[in-house]
């Protein structure tokens, strides 16, 4: 099973499995608690028909147009939102966002960033040097970039190795000889 930090007072975690779904008192979280995180809705169970019109009523938040035969973009937002949950270690999705001015794509992304990384800091600024990238991946499970007029080789690279995994190994603090090793993946 996956377990997802609620991120809330009482330190609870969701802990989703082949039979379904639990809210456990104590749980192992995903991230330690940070100033920015908000913390995650209790969720409601749907009963037998109710989960799939409860997705159904995502889109009134997250205005993707349906299917038209040669992509679903729906079905793929939803794949990566399940992904997200069942399966933490594998490579994460790149979604990409475009069109004209004023159509809600930061709105958009921002509202799929909240379903499973609420935070008070919802857009992250394009770097490229693996440290900082590491450091904000370990504190954010989806890093949002918005407003990337263009994307050049460094950050297309740093996009890569974001969602497919990035690794640190540094020195650790105050010792000559040990070592902090760091891996994340990341959705974009």
């Amino acid at each position: 099973s996956s377990r997802i930090d609620m991120r809330d007072t009482q330190q609870r975690c969701i802990a989703v499995g082949p039979d379904g779904w639990t809210i456990e008192p104590t749980g192992y979280p995903t991230f330690d608690p940070r100033a920015h995180m908000l913390p995650l809705p209790d969720p409601a169970p749907s009963g037998v028909d109710g989960g799939w019109k409860r997705v159904e009523g995502l889109w009134r938040f997250i205005r993707l147009p349906p299917a038209d035969g040669r992509s679903d973009q729906q079905l793929l937002a939803l794949a990566s939102l399940v992904l997200f949950v069942l399966s933490p270690g594998s490579p994460k999705p790149v979604s990409v966002w475009n069109g004209e001015e004023r159509i809600g794509k930061s709105t958009m992304a921002g509202c799929l960033q909240a379903m499973v990384d609420p935070s008070r800091v919802k857009v992250i600024k394009s770097l490229e040097q693996d440290d900082d990238l590491v450091n904000i991946a370990i504190n954010h499970a989806v890093i949002n970039l918005d407003n990337l007029t263009y994307v050049g080789p460094d950050v297309s690279d740093a996009v890569a190795r974001l969602s497919t995994g990035i690794g640190l190994v540094k020195r650790k603090l105050y010792s000559d000889s040990e070592e902090v090793a760091l891996d994340v993946r990341r959705s974009v």
